[in-house]
């Protein structure tokens, strides 16, 4: 279960934020902020290929529920995040790259 959570997270999420974040500068006109700035288009790719958020820890141990299954997996995804996102931020930088040479 651990493997297909965090394949989710940091890769399939890492590509959709990727996607999205250039098709929304593709379709906006290049007056848009986001089609102008190359490192907003950065940091919400990295953003999307980050891994969840601390806060889900807080609310499993607020709740007392799941609490040793979710700091697995939290450790899990930021040990794997070191590879995932040293493999993607070179993807992203290209991507951005691209897509402030496109007209």
């Amino acid at each position: 279960m651990y493997v297909v959570t965090i394949f989710a997270s940091l890769v399939v999420c890492g590509l959709v934020g990727m996607g999205v974040v250039y098709a929304t500068t593709l379709a906006l006109p290049a007056t848009a902020l986001l089609a102008q700035d190359p490192v907003m288009q950065l940091t919400l790719m990295v953003e999307a290929a980050a891994p969840s958020a601390i806060n889900l820890m807080t609310l499993a141990n607020r709740e007392r529920h799941l609490q040793q299954s979710l700091a697995n997996l939290l450790f899990y995804q930021y040990l794997l995040a070191t590879l995932s996102l040293t493999a993607s931020v070179p993807i992203f930088l290209l991507v951005c790259h691209s897509s402030a040479a496109a007209p």
